[in-house]
Order: structure tokens, then sequence, then C-alpha cells
């Protein structure tokens, strides 16, 4: 998401603006490694390697040296938990999907069940399931708004929604959480969790997504270490 901000500019003035930003993934403990180092910029392409082997295989000293590394799925879930308990509505609101491919129609029919499927993992909750692409005419509900379009789109979707209904409650970009606990996505297995490797299991079952992602992690963190 930062390395499509930059050259986005109205990307990155929402998330400049955004009252909360949470980093994810492992890449965060490879980050804090890189940004503590006082070595000069070659040796820091050099250890690269060291680093993410450092944060891979020393999660627990990780931790505790940088806090806990809180994954969106877990936070979504927290989210709505908190929501069920309170008495909060949620508004979902899911991308429309044109496609014909088996994943473009299974896709559908998990957004037809959706509803369903939250309300049996979170029986007292208040939901509304909204798919769409565009700027609500209106908003039915107010409280807390999930939008899982994707890194940028939900981003920029949740801003025009603040601009025209400020008092909506809190907007947040969840990506493929919603999808993950309704079960239409599966979770990488618990090994890859517990050494930090979801992207190596995510690559391992798409791999041509996932090679354009990491292209554009190594081209960012070629901007970081230069700026």
């Amino acid at each position: 998401m930062l390395y499509e901000s930059e050259h986005n500019t109205e990307l990155r003035e929402i998330l400049q603006n955004a009252d909360y930003a949470i980093p994810d993934g492992a890449g965060i403990f490879v980050a804090y490694q890189i940004e503590r180092s006082t070595l000069p910029r070659i040796l820091k392409y050099f250890l690269f390697p060291y680093w993410c082997t450092r944060a891979v295989f020393h999660g627990k000293r990780m931790k505790r040296l940088y806090g806990e590394r809180i994954t969106g799925a877990r936070m979504t879930r927290d989210i709505l938990h908190y929501a069920e308990q309170k008495k909060i509505t949620v508004t979902v609101i899911d991308p429309i999907v044109r496609g014909d491919a088996p994943g473009d129609r299974a896709k559908r029919l998990s957004q037809e069940s959706m509803e369903l499927a939250l309300q049996e993992k979170f029986p007292d909750i208040h939901l509304n399931i909204l798919v769409t692409d565009t700027l609500p005419d209106d908003l039915p509900y107010h409280g807390i708004i999930l939008a899982t379009h994707g890194n940028g789109r939900q981003e920029i979707l949740l801003a025009k929604i603040r601009n025209k209904f400020p008092d909506s409650g809190i907007l947040m970009g969840v990506g493929g959480s919603i999808d993950m606990i309704t079960g239409f996505r599966t979770p990488a297995p618990v090994f890859f969790q517990r050494f930090g490797g979801e992207w190596l299991y995510r690559l391992y079952k798409n791999p041509k997504k996932h090679l354009m992602r990491m292209k554009k992690v190594m081209s960012f963190l070629h901007h970081c270490i230069k700026k």
C-alpha cells in the first residue's frame, strides 16, 4: 500500500490523514531492524537476508523487543466481537465481482451467504451487507464500516464515504479478512503462522500474484533504504 501511495497522491493523502494506521505482516520485524541499524547503506542491502532470517526464526525475541505482531484477520475478528458485545451495527462493503471464472462464481455465492456465515460466528451481531464498488447513495446504518476491496481501493472508497457521511462512525479497510472469517479463503496452516511464513504459503498458492507483490516490496525497500 505504501508503494502504491508513492505514485498515487490521493491514496498518500488518505493514509497520512488516517486516525489509526496498523502495520501488518512479518516484514514489520525486518523494518524495525533496518531502521535501528547505523550501518552504511550498502551493508543494509547485503544484510537483508540476515534480517529476514532473524524475523522468521527468532519470533519470540522479536516479539519481546518490538511487541506483538497483530495480523489484519485477527484484528477484524476482535472488532466484530467488540461490536457484538456493545450492540454496534457493522456494515460490510464487499466489491462487485463481474468475472465468470470458477473463483468469481464462488465469490458471488459467498457474498449471498456472507451475512448467514457471520451470524453463525457472531450470533448477536447487527449486520448490514452492501455489495458495491461506488459511493453508496445512503448508509442505512452507522457504527463500524468495513470495506474489503483490497489495498488502496478500499481506503479511497472509505474516504469518499467519510466526506459524504461525516458522522458515519469508524471506517476501516480489512482486505480479505472477512473472507477468512467466513471460510471463503483458507488461512495459512498453523505451521506457517508460527514462524511468520504466511507469505511463503500464499506464494505457493498463487505464485503469479505474489511474485508481483514481492517485486513491489523489494522496490519499496530500496526506496526506503535510499531515502
